[in-house]
C-alpha cells in the first residue's frame, strides 16, 4: 500500500535555483507542478521543482537529504539524489529515490509517496519554493488537451494571435501513433518551432533545416538527443489530423 505522508518531518535546506533555460525552455513542464489549493476554493497552486533543490526528510528516526539536479539520463527532466547513498545514483523520480533508500538503509522493502514525504502536496512547504519567482506557467485546457504555458511574449504577428519571442507552451499528444511532448515555442527572427519529442523517434525535413539558417548547429544537437525539429504554422487544433 502507498503510504502517504502529509505531516512527515522535513525541512528546505536549500531552496535551489530558477534556470531561465530549464524552468522557461520547451520542457518546462517536467520543472513545474500544481496542487489545489485548501485555502482557496478553485485555486490551482503553481510551484518549482528547483535546480540543487535540498530537502531533509526523516523516516522511521532516520535522516535522508534529498537533492534536485538535472538527470543525466535524460537533462529535459529532474534527477533525485540522497546524499547520504554512496552510490550517488540519480533517480528519476522522488518515490524511487525515496524507497531505495529506504530500503539499502533499513533492508527492507516500502511503497512512500515521494512527492507526499517531499513536501510537494503541503500548500505551506510549497510556498517556499515559489519566493522570488517573477512569472508563474498554467494550464489551459481546451478541445479535451491540456495546454502548458511556460512563458509569454508578444509581437504584430496576427497569424500567430499575437504571440511573440519568449512565448512557450506544450502539450501532450500522439504523434505518428507515439505518445509524445509537443513543444512549440518562439525566438527572435524566428517564428514557430515545434519540438516534438518521443520515444526513439528521430527525423528532421530537410526543407526546415534551411529555414533555421544560424539555428543548424541547435537542430543537430536536438537531432542527437532524439527530438523531431521542424519549423511549421500549425494550430492546435490542426494536429488532430496528423
Amino acid at each position: 500500500m502507498l503510504k502517504i505522508m502529509s505531516n512527515h518531518k522535513r525541512i528546505l535546506i536549500t531552496p535551489g535555483e530558477i534556470d531561465k533555460n530549464v524552468h522557461y525552455g520547451p520542457f518546462a513542464v517536467y520543472w513545474w507542478n500544481f496542487i489545489d489549493s485548501k485555502k482557496s476554493q478553485n485555486t490551482r497552486i503553481c510551484f518549482p521543482i528547483r535546480i540543487n533543490m535540498r530537502i531533509k526528510v526523516e523516516l522511521n528516526e532516520k535522516e535522508f537529504i534529498i537533492r534536485i539536479v538535472q538527470n543525466t539520463k535524460d537533462s529535459t527532466k529532474p534527477g533525485y539524489i540522497c546524499e547520504s547513498d554512496d552510490d550517488a545514483a540519480i533517480y528519476s523520480t522522488s518515490s524511487e529515490v525515496i524507497n531505495e533508500n529506504y530500503r539499502k538503509f533499513f533492508d527492507k522493502t516500502t511503497r512512500y509517496s515521494g512527492p507526499s514525504v517531499l513536501g510537494f502536496d503541503d500548500e505551506t512547504f510549497t510556498e517556499q519554493l515559489q519566493v522570488g519567482v517573477l512569472f508563474f506557467p498554467f494550464e489551459i485546457i481546451t478541445n479535451g488537451i491540456t495546454v502548458f504555458v511556460a512563458s509569454l511574449g508578444s509581437s504584430d504577428e496576427e497569424e500567430l494571435n499575437f504571440a511573440g519571442p519568449d512565448y512557450c507552451s506544450s502539450f501532450n499528444h500522439k504523434y505518428s501513433g507515439k505518445k509524445s511532448l509537443i513543444c512549440q515555442y518562439m525566438t527572435r527572427g524566428v517564428k514557430l518551432i515545434y519540438i516534438i519529442k518521443a520515444k526513439r523517434f528521430v527525423l528532421i525535413l530537410e526543407q526546415h533545416l534551411l529555414m533555421f539558417g544560424k539555428g543548424y548547429l541547435f537542430c543537430k544537437i536536438l537531432m542527437e538527443k532524439n527530438y523531431l525539429v521542424c519549423m511549421i504554422n500549425l494550430l492546435y487544433g490542426q494536429l488532430k489530423n496528423i
